[in-house]
């Protein structure tokens, strides 16, 4: 009876780890994302202004 609440106490833990881990993951995913889209932005008004310019 003991073993399998240690097994349980286990799954419990290593589900909440996994979770955990990817949320983290997702984040810095989601922080890559908004970063490349502010970079996008950036060269598209940067390259315009510049057509403009001349």
């Amino acid at each position: 009876m003991l073993e399998r609440e240690e097994l349980e106490q286990k799954e419990k833990i290593y589900i909440a780890l996994i979770q955990e881990q990817v949320s983290k993951d997702w984040n810095d995913y989601d922080k890559k994302s908004k970063n490349k889209i502010y970079k996008l932005k950036y060269d598209y008004n940067y390259y315009n202004g510049a057509e403009e310019a001349q």
